[in-house]
């Protein structure tokens, strides 16, 4: 058996203490210094936000807003094409020749409430989900890294705009449900839906603008691609619409279920987005 002098093994034991003191102070420093985040900037133990902008909310609000509008929207649907009403018999309701507000109306449907209450509620709780989208890409711009003060100001600025159009255009849609084509007109003002809806197509699509350009040109959490066609889907189909409501030569029904389109095409990717983000957030 081979014989080991006490001072190598003296110094093994040194080597090994030093080794395992660093490590610890490794870890801590490691600790200490990589934020508690998760993915795209989320805040893991964040517990001072509002109460609506926490993880767990988030995601109670993007499951709900999301199961509200596919679910309701697809049983007016059916309520007004297979049921219909005084001036749409069964089966004569389509994209073809009605508005999408026209789920809201007596005339179409037997329950124009529950379009209005889909309405509603899906305004209302997406809000939130666009509310803790902006809070996600403030945080993101912030930490992007290598990019000049003036490039982070621009982005934070098209941020704004991004946010500030989409509220605007969800508090319209909020207004669609309140103000539908059952209760258009309050006194001596009319067309109140009318102009709700406006609001609603108009800012939907400046708020995609500003979110999908910010996607291009910076990197947070919504893809390139979708960017790409948030840019450009929504608001193009609304410049069709206007030239067509202008000219009243083309059927206009049709028209406004492609900007329908073009909304949900963004909306929901972003909605599924920020969904898989809250759970991140709790790992």
């Amino acid at each position: 058996m081979a014989h080991v002098k006490p001072s190598t093994v003296s110094s093994v034991k040194e080597v090994e203490t030093l080794d395992l003191a660093e490590f610890s102070g490794a870890v801590g420093y490691i600790e200490g210094a990589i934020p508690q985040q998760a993915v795209h900037g989320c805040d893991m133990k964040d517990t001072n936000s509002p109460f609506l902008l926490r993880p767990k909310i988030v995601r109670v609000c993007t499951i709900v807003a999301m199961t509200v509008f596919l679910v309701g929207f697809t049983l007016a649907f059916v309520f007004a094409y297979f049921i219909g009403g005084p001036k749409s018999p069964p089966g004569n309701y389509s994209i073809l020749n009605n508005y999408i507000s026209d789920l809201g109306g007596h005339k179409f449907t037997p329950v124009p409430d529950l379009f209005d209450v889909v309405c509603i509620v899906t305004a209302s709780l997406f809000g939130v989900v666009l509310t803790y989208a902006n809070k996600v890409f403030a945080r993101e711009i912030v930490e992007m890294p290598d990019i000049t003060v003036t490039r982070r100001r621009i982005l934070q600025a098209i941020r704004v705009l991004g946010f500030i159009g989409s509220i605007i255009g969800i508090a319209g849609l909020f207004c669609v449900g309140v103000f539908s084509e059952d209760r258009s007109t309050i006194g001596n003002v009319g067309h109140i839906h009318f102009a709700v809806s406006v609001i609603t197509w108009v800012d939907l699509a400046i708020g995609s603008l500003g979110l999908g350009l910010l996607a291009v040109l910076g990197k947070v959490f919504i893809p390139k691609t979708l960017g790409v066609f948030m840019i450009l889907g929504p608001l193009t189909s609304v410049v069709i619409f206007g030239i067509a409501l202008i000219l009243q030569e083309i059927s206009l029904p049709p028209l406004e279920w492609v900007m329908l389109v073009a909304v949900l095409w963004w909306t929901f990717p972003v909605g599924w987005i920020v969904l898989k983000m809250t759970y991140q957030c709790e790992l």
